[in-house]
C-alpha cells in the first residue's frame, strides 16, 4: 500500500512544469534578445502573474550577451521557451553516481527503490518490480525527477 502511495507521489508532484533552474532552450532567434534558437538557458525567475500583448507568465534566462563575456538575465515569456528533449542529451555524465550499470540508474523514493532507463528513444522510470511509473521525454522533467527524489539539483554545466 505505502509503495502504491509513493508512486501515485512521483506522478502526481513530478515534473511537467518549468520551475528556476531548468535548463531550456528558445523557440526562435532572438527571443527573448540575444538567444539563439536550440541553445540551452537555464531560467533564473518566473513570474506566472505578468501578462502583455496575449503572452503570458515572464520568465527569465541566464544569457551570454554580446556586450559582455558574463552571463546576464535577459527577460522573456514562457511562450518563448520550450523544453529540451533527453533523446538529444547524453545523460550518462549527469547521473553518473546513481548508475547501475550503462543503462539504468537507481533512486530511492521512501522506502521505494527505483530505476531509470532508456526504453528506445525515451527514458521511463520504474520500480525495481518492473511496474511503469512515469515516462521522462524532456531535460526539465529529468532535473525535477532528481530533485524530487534526492533534494538536490541535478549539476548541468552548458
Amino acid at each position: 500500500m505505502m509503495q502504491q502511495q509513493e508512486e501515485k507521489e512521483i506522478k502526481k508532484n513530478l515534473i511537467g512544469d518549468f520551475r528556476i533552474g531548468n535548463i531550456i532552450c528558445t523557440r526562435k532567434n532572438g527571443t527573448p534578445w540575444y538567444t539563439v534558437i536550440h541553445q540551452p538557458y537555464r531560467i533564473l525567475s518566473i513570474d506566472s502573474t505578468q501578462h502583455w500583448e496575449g503572452k503570458e507568465g515572464a520568465v527569465t534566462l541566464a544569457v551570454r550577451t554580446p556586450f559582455s563575456k558574463n552571463i546576464s538575465p535577459v527577460g522573456g515569456w514562457i511562450n518563448d521557451i520550450m523544453p529540451i528533449r533527453l533523446k538529444y542529451v547524453r545523460i550518462e555524465n549527469l547521473l553518473a553516481s546513481s548508475r547501475i550499470n550503462k543503462e539504468r540508474w537507481f533512486f530511492q523514493l521512501g522506502k521505494t527503490p527505483l530505476c531509470l532507463h532508456r526504453d528506445k528513444d525515451r527514458y521511463v522510470i520504474e520500480t525495481l518490480s518492473g511496474n511503469f511509473v512515469r515516462e521522462i521525454s524532456y531535460l526539465h522533467e529529468l532535473q525535477n525527477l532528481y530533485f524530487f527524489l534526492t533534494g538536490e539539483e541535478l549539476l548541468i554545466n552548458f
